[in-house]
């Protein structure tokens, strides 16, 4: 027996939030793991160049080794990991969200997706990310600009601009999946994120709390080998006056791969949780499912009075009236 396909927009419990998340990823996770691996593994390696940089130039500044040109690696290595895990998240995003609005148009879900069928949609949904990105840049360094221009104004003005800031932010969560799943423009689309955030604010914020838990906590248990590496890797810096073995870096460098492809991956979970979250809310405040259902039954309408039978039985009405 087939199972059930797991709608996104639908009204559903807290409970049924949390159950449907890890269900869809219960039934998906080969296809998801598969697709994310393929993008997620080589922007990993590239990661771990950056940060086992970053790595070897901080422990040589621990013992000492304190030259301008160490300071000057140091920000130029932090701030390509930054850059990179930006665009990271926002690959695994269109990665999830891809293959989220795949399942619930295709016939077959995700089952054998192959690659030539993810395209088309990946790239649209990619797009549509960088898009979204930018505009976000440009609103949270004008809200970065506002804020500073009250501070300096009057310091007291942050007791009210963070808190507001705190609270206006979480809605946000809806911009993403809004923007990816409907044909709107990208700001309708945050129009909307408002609109259906607000009035679910708290459930944002505890999906966010549980999903967040829980996806630190596996990264956490991932990171552990990560976490010894970098102690032992230390220590022979330390004591050997900044220097390290070169099999101890290579290590190092394998871990640190690891480590970020898992920290990436179990970013999903909290993805596939606030895409569930906001088609709560879209199906509660906006009603999507009814308007689909009734869209559905006036096309059915609509084939009914152009069907054979109808038509058939028109003609024996005219041949009738003939008599």
């Amino acid at each position: 027996m087939e199972k059930e396909r797991l709608v996104i927009y639908k009204v559903r419990t807290f409970g049924d939030k949390l159950n449907v998340t890890f269900d869809f990823i219960r039934e998906n996770w080969r296809p998801m793991l598969k697709y994310m691996t393929y993008m997620m593994l080589p922007l990993a390696c590239v990661l771990g160049v950056t940060l086992s940089k970053f790595m070897t130039i901080y422990t040589k500044l621990l013992v000492d080794k304190q030259t301008p040109d160490s300071y000057a690696g140091i920000a130029i290595s932090y701030g390509l990991t930054i850059l990179l895990y930006v665009f990271a998240t926002l690959l695994l995003s269109t990665i999830v969200y891809s293959l989220m609005r795949i399942y619930q148009e295709r016939k077959n879900r995700l089952e054998d997706l192959t690659y030539a069928e993810l395209k088309p949609t990946f790239w649209r949904m990619f797009k549509r990310m960088l898009i979204l990105g930018l505009v976000f840049l440009v609103l949270y360094v004008l809200a970065i600009v506002l804020m500073i221009g009250l501070a300096a104004l009057s310091p007291w003005t942050l007791l009210l601009t963070i808190p507001a800031l705190l609270v206006c932010i979480v809605p946000l969560a809806y911009w993403t999946p809004s923007y990816m799943f409907e044909d709107i423009s990208v700001f309708a689309a945050f129009e909307k994120s408002y609109r259906l955030g607000f009035p679910t604010w708290g459930g944002i914020v505890l999906i966010i709390i549980v999903l967040g838990f829980l996806s630190t906590a596996i990264s956490s248990i991932a990171s552990i080998p990560w976490s010894i590496g970098l102690v032992v890797f230390t220590m022979l810096s330390e004591s050997g006056d900044g220097n390290v073995p070169v099999l101890m870096e290579f290590l190092m460098y394998l871990l640190t791969v690891v480590q970020a492809y898992c920290t990436l991956v179990v970013s999903s979970l909290g993805l596939v949780g606030m895409a569930f979250q906001y088609g709560h809310a879209a199906d509660k405040i906006d009603g999507i499912t009814m308007d689909r259902n009734i869209k559905n039954f006036e096309q059915l309408g609509d084939d009914n009075i152009d069907a054979p039978d109808v038509m058939e039985m028109d003609n024996e009405f005219d041949d009738f009236d003939k008599l």
